[in-house]
């Protein structure tokens, strides 16, 4: 469905209809929105900087930063803070989380983001984007604490991703259906395109996803299953992988097949983070009608995380290509 509503007329339209949660829920949506715009334009300056090579600091998982993700974190943070209806912040470039300046026992939210995923590959023009999930407080009027994000994702009540290219994108979902956006250079301002998406399901052709260089250390149920892919006649398997998270994982949201992001050897409990890449990947994949689940085949968002920066697999697709894995999941790794 294509439509002249902005981003804000449509909240705010959700929220009058019961559609959307409550008035603070609807506030938050409309910062994070506003913030990826504004690292829209952030990122169209960037490359310079990634070619320039990263800053000498790290985050905590020990990537090297540059100057693209310091900034939109910290846009993030700043526009965030000064919120009173939200207590905690957590991003992937800091190790702890953040409390925010306006907290207040009325606080009733915590949001977890990335600030840029895939900044790396802004050197070879690669596209990049922000992944948020929104969480509520396990108790309203409590002094928040990390333990309020260490719920299992099924919890999070709103998730979305921008991702930023030649036409910017943004998703996102309260559990009740998909909504996607496109960012208009004329009106600087989110459009919508697509009010209920949902992923093309059952051709005759698909694609499937994965960083294959990884082979040699994947276990031996994933090996199995891209070579039965590669074997099949029906649907016929195409490769495709950009490396780049939000745009795989957009991909698989539109066109369906399937994405791979296994555990390995070298990382045995996966290497996304659950709170801000995994999960709220995971709940837009369920809404636009697909399946996401970990390399055991559980539920994703059945997952409760013990850590804030906590590791997962990832595998979405449509429901054909996820039963097709897991008829793989009892040879032995």
């Amino acid at each position: 469905m294509k439509s002249m509503l902005t981003f804000e007329d449509f909240v705010l339209d959700r929220e009058k209809k019961s559609e959307l949660g409550t008035p603070e829920e609807t506030r938050l949506l409309l910062d994070i929105a506003s913030c990826c715009k504004q690292i829209s334009g952030l990122v169209q300056d960037a490359t310079l900087d990634a070619m320039e090579g990263a800053t000498k600091s790290q985050n905590i998982h020990g990537d090297f930063q540059i100057p693209l993700d310091l900034a939109a974190d910290g846009l993030l943070v700043n526009r965030l803070q000064s919120t009173e209806h939200l207590a905690l912040v957590l991003s992937e470039e800091r190790e702890e989380v953040y409390q925010t300046d306006n907290w207040s026992p009325r606080s009733k939210f915590v949001v977890a983001f990335d600030p840029v995923d895939g900044s790396k590959e802004l050197e070879h023009g690669g596209q990049v984007g922000t992944i948020f999930s929104i969480l509520r407080v396990r108790e309203e009027g409590a002094p928040p604490s990390h333990l309020d994000f260490l719920q299992p994702g099924r919890a999070i009540v709103a998730a979305g991703m921008a991702v930023y290219g030649s036409q910017t994108m943004l998703l996102f979902t309260t559990g009740q259906g998909l909504h996607q956006f496109a960012l208009s250079r004329k009106l600087h301002e989110w459009m919508l395109v697509n009010d209920d998406l949902k992923m093309k399901q059952g051709g005759l052709k698909a694609t499937y996803s994965i960083n294959e260089g990884n082979e040699v250390r994947w276990k031996d149920s994933v090996v199995r299953f891209i070579k039965d892919v590669k074997r099949s006649v029906e649907p016929v398997y195409t490769h495709r992988y950009v490396g780049s998270l939000v745009a795989d994982a957009f991909r698989v949201m539109l066109g369906g097949g399937i994405f791979l992001y296994p555990e390995d050897s070298s990382n045995p409990k996966g290497k996304l983070r659950y709170l801000y890449e995994a999960a709220p990947i995971a709940m837009m994949v369920e809404q636009a009608g697909g399946l996401a689940v970990t390399s055991t085949g559980k539920r994703l968002l059945d997952v409760c995380p013990v850590d804030v920066h906590e590791r997962s697999s990832l595998i979405i697709g449509e429901p054909r290509d996820i039963g097709r894995y897991s008829q793989f999941l009892g040879w032995a790794s």
